[in-house]
């Protein structure tokens, strides 16, 4: 404890490396639980390959299959996602669609909880039926690695911003018992208290307690004003 209150007062920077570290820990969580379900995804992707395919389209409009309706859901994160393929029909009325994607005679509709789109199909395109696991895994591995890098860049801003609230904030308690500190310590406190609080928050989360970001903002300003305790205790 002594050497991180001597860190925050003494120490060098704003603590941005605690902040790296603490985006890397979350990238990682992220990038294990994408890992770990992986290979169900591959499955259940293989199986609506299997009952929707083949697929054909000429000259924008499909013509395999012709007048057989097929269709598939796929759950993921406790969302069903819905796949229909109904060649019977030039048009979809999408009021009446629930979420996932649906492909009439000469169109296919994205319909998700927030947005519908509907595009024409290209000029041609075939789609057998087939092994797709391979295409599959290798199309999760690209999305995988575009989610970590977004996401890691995203982390640390966000513990950034955080940060210099928490600095800002310290500022203010600091100026109330009479302790001012500069703007590099008060976010070396703000980001060494950050990372503590958001690692606990993830152990929490792991045994099913989901407390979110919000619940931070008490228990920051608690180790804030402790810390200021503490340091007046020390010079007395």
């Amino acid at each position: 404890m002594t050497k991180i209150f001597n860190y925050i007062l003494n120490g060098k920077g704003i603590g941005a490396l605690f902040l790296l570290a603490l985006s890397v820990l979350c990238v990682l969580i992220i990038s294990l639980s994408f890992s770990l379900s992986t290979k169900e995804i591959v499955e259940k992707t293989q199986e609506v390959s299997e009952k929707l395919l083949p697929i054909k389209i000429e000259n924008h409009i499909m013509v395999e299959p012709a007048n057989e309706k097929r269709e598939a859901s796929f759950s993921v994160g406790g969302e069903q996602i819905n796949f229909v393929v109904d060649p019977t029909v030039d048009a979809l009325d999408i009021s009446s669609l629930k979420q996932g994607i649906y492909m009439s005679r000469k169109n296919v509709y994205f319909i998700s909880d927030v947005d519908a789109k509907v595009e024409a199909y290209a000029e041609n395109l075939n789609l057998p039926q087939g092994d797709y696991r391979d295409t599959i895994s290798q199309l999760l591995s690209m999305i995988k690695w575009s989610v970590i890098a977004v996401a890691f860049v995203a982390f640390f801003l966000v513990f950034l911003i955080f940060s210099l609230f928490y600095a800002f904030c310290a500022g203010i308690i600091g100026s109330l018992m009479k302790k001012a500190l500069s703007f590099d310590a008060r976010m070396r406190l703000s980001s060494v208290c950050l990372s503590g609080v958001i690692l606990l928050l993830i152990l929490l989360s792991l045994v099913g307690i989901n407390l979110g970001l919000l619940a931070t903002i008490p228990v920051m300003l608690v180790l804030i004003f402790f810390y200021f305790v503490k340091q007046v205790q020390t010079e007395e």
